[in-house]
């Protein structure tokens, strides 16, 4: 503390530094003074007129708050329709093997090939999707066993009939 003021009243002040180095307080007796950032007072008319000037700056910073809430829950709904589109592929996929099995329909046979090909697609364009939801390693093995899947079709389905089938 250092005495080199004095007060109104004419006693010497003892001078503190507040903690955090910005204001400093004088006490002299049971009189605190404190420094002129402190001495700002703020009349009614101050604080309405901060009011109305935060009160739109609020309503902004909400608006785009919400709008970026919004364009991210957009993403997720339009990344949402591809999964569905996938697991409907893949629910083809299924039928048309399963159709082509039973009855050695060719147009079977093709839609089970569009169908593993779009898979095949869906799954290209959208990795960086699907990355949110496995690691980018099962979606690339995902992609090489529909692959596989393909080219075993197409030997399968070269082969006049398939060894231990049921018309044996």
């Amino acid at each position: 503390a250092s005495h080199g003021k004095r007060c109104r009243e004419g006693h010497w002040l003892r001078i503190l530094p507040c903690p955090c180095g910005q204001i400093i307080i004088a006490f002299c007796n049971a009189t605190c003074y404190y420094s002129p950032a402190m001495k700002t007072r703020t009349s009614i008319k101050q604080k309405i007129i901060l009011g109305y000037y935060l009160i739109p700056v609020l309503i902004v910073c909400l608006s785009i708050f919400t709008l970026t809430e919004l364009h991210f829950l957009d993403k997720r709904i339009i990344f949402g329709e591809t999964i569905s589109e996938l697991f409907d592929t893949t629910l083809e996929i299924r039928r048309f093997e399963k159709n082509y099995l039973l009855y050695h329909q060719r147009d079977d046979y093709r839609e089970n090939t569009k169908y593993v090909n779009n898979a095949i697609r869906l799954l290209e364009q959208n990795t960086h999707g699907f990355y949110n939801i496995a690691t980018p390693q099962k979606i690339t093995d995902l992609v090489n066993s529909l692959s596989e899947y393909k080219v075993l079709m197409d030997y399968f389905v070269s082969k006049p009939m398939w060894v231990g089938g049921p018309n044996m």
